[in-house]
């Protein structure tokens, strides 16, 4: 059995201001031949499909078009983030056509989506959506409310999963099956990046990855897999917690210049018995840039892209180039649950970002060439603020989302000036010195006077 664990799309979003439509287009396309050509038998979309609660239209277009292909292919499964609207993201769920489901409401996290390969073999997923606190401490309470805290309310979603375990009847001459649970959560030990928002309540937003154990003191309990969402940056996490394996397969499009890992999504192979073994993947491949609401020939695919490559001083979060899926974690059957297996597929790139450092001289020079046509965050390390420094480097990178003057720190000791007993022009001196590294020009301390004087004639 093939599963696809993928999750934060944030279908909608920009990065720095700048469109992201294109991007979004070649993902869809990504994971629809992802799932024709490597046989998926269903889809998890670990909450955030959106941005926000009300999506541009133009995604929510994309996304019905791209649901409506997969439906015909897999099973895909859906829980809320947040980002999404549960209200909005959730409403007509149960109209959706068959092989769709959307899960928003915490309290049916213990009713499982069943999954049935063409082997036979199955597995029981269940969504869990993103725990708001302030809202799951009352719908998940038995009587009065549970504590305001992830934790609290994320025991009590895991409580509801293990009831349902426990009242199963045992498999009849079939393997018992994989059981899987997806959420959106921040778990303990997740490394962030610039551009999760923060979750957390009176401080505290991280649940302990043993909790997925449900309960159990001895081994890892009766969860053989828990596909995480809302961290972007994919990584395992809980390997030495005794927690079942689990990963968070990050979103599958940099949207912060923070998040230098390749994008990815994560293939689980599920086996049971003797049928363990798991053979070469095919490349997974990409489409080319197309309009998203456009009617077109289904365009020629080339192999998908994987990261990092680039000039010097760049620090990339994709790249080009190919590569098969990548072997990742094996977590070894037990007692008639299924050996869990996870391979690492690379997500299209549609444009790389890079981060540059260093003077405007080298910025502008030959090293950075290769750069040109990626979104590029710029860091201009002379000492002063070279003129024309911005349309300089907008010139030469049409690209570049983020210029910064970042000189090196002042060697001189910074002191605590009272400006009601000090000359402030001589304040306002010391400060250009401090934040620009030179004296001010006689161009400028014409106008610091100006403004100096006609302060003190506003007081009066």
């Amino acid at each position: 059995m093939k599963i696809l664990h993928t999750s934060d799309w944030h279908l909608g979003r920009s990065l720095h201001g700048a469109s992201l439509r294109d991007a979004f287009t070649l993902w869809t396309r990504h994971v629809t031949d992802t799932v024709r050509d490597l046989h998926i038998d269903a889809l998890l979309i670990a909450g955030d499909i959106y941005d926000r609660a009300v999506p541009p239209s133009e995604m929510v277009t994309l996304l019905s078009r791209t649901l409506s292909e997969l439906a015909s292919l897999t099973t895909v499964i859906i829980t809320s983030g947040n980002h999404d609207s549960p209200q909005r993201l959730g409403f007509g769920a149960d109209l959706m056509r068959e092989g769709i489901h959307i899960r928003t409401d915490a309290r049916q996290c213990g009713n499982p989506v069943e999954v049935t390969a063409a082997g036979g073999e199955r597995a029981l997923i269940y969504p869990i959506p993103y725990l708001d606190p302030d809202v799951a401490r009352h719908d998940l309470a038995a009587e009065e409310p549970l504590e305001r805290s992830h934790e609290a309310v994320m025991r009590a979603a895991l409580g509801l999963i293990r009831e349902s375990i426990e009242a199963e009847e045992p498999a009849a001459g079939g393997p018992t099956p994989a059981r899987i649970i997806m959420t959106h959560e921040f778990v303990s030990g997740a490394q962030e990046s610039d551009s999760e928002r923060d979750i957390s309540v009176g401080g505290i937003g991280a649940i302990p990855a043993s909790l997925f154990r449900l309960g159990e003191q001895e081994g890892i309990g009766p969860i053989d897999y828990v596909a995480l969402g809302h961290i972007h940056s994919p990584q395992r996490i809980g390997a030495h917690t005794g927690a079942p394996l689990m990963r968070y397969s990050g979103s599958p499009i940099a949207f912060s210049f923070s998040e230098t890992a390749p994008k990815q999504s994560v293939l689980l192979e599920l086996s049971w018995g003797e049928a363990n073994g798991v053979g070469p993947l095919e490349p997974v491949t990409e489409v080319a840039n197309v309009d998203p609401l456009a009617e077109a020939p289904e365009p020629a695919r080339a192999p998908a892209a994987v990261g990092p490559t680039g000039g010097a001083g760049a620090v990339e979060t994709s790249g080009s180039g190919t590569a098969a899926p990548e072997p990742a974690d094996e977590q070894p059957g037990r007692a008639g649950r299924p050996t869990v297996r996870t391979r690492l597929i690379p997500a299209p790139v549609w444009r790389p970002i890079a981060t540059i450092r260093g003077s405007l001289a080298e910025i502008l020079g030959p090293a950075h060439i290769a750069d040109r046509e990626k979104f590029v965050k710029v860091e201009v390390t002379d000492a002063s603020r070279p003129r024309e420094m911005n349309p300089l480097i907008r010139q030469a990178f049409p690209h570049a989302l983020d210029v910064q003057h970042r000189p090196p720190a002042a060697s001189h000791e910074k002191r605590i000036v009272d400006v009601k007993r000090e000359n402030p022009l001589d304040v306002l001196k010391e400060f250009l010195i401090q934040a620009g590294g030179e004296e001010a020009t006689k161009e400028e301390l014409i106008i610091l006077r100006q403004a100096v004087e006609a302060s003190r004639g506003r007081e009066q």
